[in-house]
């Protein structure tokens, strides 16, 4: 009805959904129909018998029918009101076709628009290929869980032919755990779609390694079409790769397994182990080099972190990351790479976050102490400045430092943070923009994207929150250094 092209004129309004278009001059074609069909004539066995299109129309409804279309100019000058009351009364759609308009144009636009859908959806699920191959690469098994959880907002679960469960991703309180191992357990292959009821469970049953093999199970709310079922079948594939590991995976997952087990019951001779793990990293002199990467958001630590994966990988080298506390993580390199080379490995990544570059130490040398002193000196850096850490911040750990810092901090930062909280402002961000970025208006400005006067204005604001002279030297450094230890996740 929306193609004006067509010039359809409406005369009975009803359901918007149909399955096919019939053309037909039958009296009765019930038997050949479909269910859903937009019925088209012309109604040539009802020529001088208008009467008897009433039970026509009960006849189309009966069969299932979801509208007709008479087509006026050749039988009926316009369409009769016989036709009008009988499928009002039948629950028919009804709308008038002019005589220069042929049935085949309304076909063409029915394929055309199938057409167009179907491309959209081979579209959609291209993309969607694509995004669980991606996951799967990036995050291994649990992220495409995840994702195609995501996707198909269903519950997904994969286990083993012994019942074990490998993957569990719910989804609220929808579970597909225990249809795996129903499938596991009566031996079934990939199942089409099943209702227990509450929703529609699918099963595949992933490829045979010897005696081993696993199922995937995903459940629905409701029933999946061709591209829900091939999405299925594509994560099946992919975790199919990422289970069966290659073999110098599954020896480096043997040997870190070896060290779990290792620490775990205090066995002390891993040192072989150790040196192996620690060898892709070192230099020739077994040195390594210990960089924190801070950042304000999650996610900017994330793509920085990522950032450098990638890089390391063009490289075939391997990436050695930890989380210390949110928003930190600690990174190794070989100990003969330049705080340049580093950096470059960032890319654009670095404008993002704050580096704290080590100083080359032995493996073993690594202590907790060393890198607490690159995450203070990493903390205390502005947004995209990178560079070698100071490593002499030992000091600020003192019991006696942390508590006059800590008194400090209710008289000035808490503050801060009270008045942004009550008033939804923005000034202890701002403050630690401006202190990070060596007391520069212009650079604050410019990391918070506002105009240097909103930095001025707001600076005003800060010092008479905190009763703190910005002008004075001293007390921004005093202020700085409660930033670090308040900021960053601790």
């Amino acid at each position: 009805m929306n193609q004006k092209h067509l010039e359809l004129l409406e005369l009975v309004p009803g359901a918007r959904d149909f399955t096919v278009v019939q053309p037909t001059e039958l009296e009765d074609p019930g038997e050949f129909l479909v269910p859903g069909a937009i019925v088209l004539t012309v109604g040539i066995s009802f020529a001088g018998e208008p009467e008897r299109l009433t039970g026509y129309c009960r006849a189309l409804a009966d069969a299932g029918a979801a509208a007709v279309g008479l087509g006026t100019g050749l039988v009926f000058d316009e369409v009769p009101a016989e036709l009008v009351v009988g499928a009002r009364a039948a629950g028919l759609a009804v709308f008038e076709v002019p005589r220069h308009i042929p049935f085949a144009s309304i076909l063409g636009a029915v394929e055309d628009e199938r057409t167009r859908l179907g491309n959209i959806e081979r579209e959609r699920l291209i993309n969607a290929q694509e995004l669980l191959s991606q996951y799967a690469v990036t995050g291994g098994l649990e992220a495409l869980g995840r994702q195609l959880s995501e996707v198909l907002d269903s519950a997904v679960a994969i286990v083993d032919n012994d019942a074990r469960s490998v993957l569990r991703e719910d989804r609220g309180t929808r579970c597909a755990t225990a249809v795996a191992v129903d499938a596991v357990r009566a031996g079934r292959d990939s199942a089409g779609p099943t209702t227990d009821g509450d929703g529609f469970t699918h099963t595949y049953r992933m490829s045979r390694h010897g005696e081993r093999f696993h199922v995937l199970a995903v459940e629905t709310p409701g029933p999946l079409g061709p591209s829900g079922r091939a999405l299925i079948r594509h994560a099946a594939g992919l975790a199919d790769i990422l289970i069966q590991r290659p073999a110098h995976l599954r020896a480096a997952r043997a040997e870190m397994n070896t060290m779990a087990m290792a620490i775990l019951l205090g066995v002390e001779n891993t040192a072989d182990t150790v040196d192996r793990v620690f060898g892709a990293v070192t230099d020739a002199r077994g040195k390594i080099r210990p960089v924190i990467i801070h950042g304000d958001h999650t996610r900017a630590v994330e793509s920085a972190v990522s950032a450098v994966d990638d890089a390391l990988e063009c490289r075939g080298r391997y990436l050695y990351s930890l989380r210390i506390v949110p928003n930190t993580v600690l990174l190794l390199f070989r100990g003969d790479r330049a705080n340049r080379g580093i950096t470059e490995l960032l890319r654009a990544a670095a404008a993002e976050v704050r580096v704290a570059i080590g100083p080359p130490v032995h493996w073993r040398e690594l202590t907790p102490n060393l890198v607490d002193d690159l995450v203070i000196d990493a903390r205390s850096r502005a947004l995209g400045v990178s560079g070698g850490g100071t490593g002499g911040a030992r000091w600020i750990h003192d019991p006696a430092v942390r508590a006059a810092l800590d008194t400090r901090a209710a008289q000035t930062w808490e503050r801060l943070v009270d008045h942004d909280r009550r008033n939804g402002t923005e000034l202890a961000d701002t403050l630690a923009t401006y202190l990070r970025g060596h007391g520069r208006i212009t650079t604050c400005a410019e990391t918070l994207g506002v105009h240097r006067h909103t930095v001025r204005t707001r600076l005003a604001r800060i010092s008479e929150v905190t009763e703190v002279d910005l002008s004075d030297p001293v007390a921004c450094a005093e202020l700085l250094l409660v930033i670090v230890t308040r900021t960053g996740g601790e």
